[in-house]
């Protein structure tokens, strides 16, 4: 789904190796509609480039992924990755670690429904905790307060 800047390549390497039949590109859809999606899926992938930018960089979908009571399969570094381990929502590796990422997927997908259920569960509390104004702004309140 969507419009990154790999779009072109996936799709013509979907072509190339006659993955058509298993990998389907659905097209872009607006934020709102993101959510539809979600519950749909198994678990939400989660990718950035091996530079020092992107170490800095939390992007906007890991907020939607953990609202989505879904584990998270990454290769990212930095402050991404910290939320994801903190968390305990899912899987991550070092960015571009395609083997790892690999192993970790094969090892997750031997795992029973219930271990990825408390996976996402456990993002969704992180995402109350933390990204949820209101729960922010009642913790700061209790911290000033005591």
């Amino acid at each position: 789904m969507g419009d990154g800047s790999e779009k072109e390549y996936l799709l013509k390497k979907i072509n190339e190796l006659d993955l058509s039949d298993t990998i389907y590109y659905l097209g872009s859809y607006p934020l709102e509609e993101m959510p539809n999606f979600y519950y749909h899926a198994n678990m939400m992938l989660l990718t950035l480039r091996d530079e020092l930018t992107y170490s800095f960089t939390v992007p906007g979908k890991l907020q939607g992924y953990l609202a989505s009571k879904k584990p998270v399969a990454a290769m990212i570094n930095g402050e991404a990755a910290d939320i994801i381990k903190r968390s305990k929502c899912g899987i991550v590796v070092n960015a571009e670690d395609y083997k790892s990422f690999a192993e970790e997927i094969l090892e997750i997908s031997k795992m029973p429904r219930s271990y990825l259920n408390e996976m996402g569960q456990n993002g969704y509390a992180y995402y109350g905790k933390t990204f949820i104004k209101k729960n922010i702004i009642d913790s700061l309140l209790d911290s000033i307060n005591n």
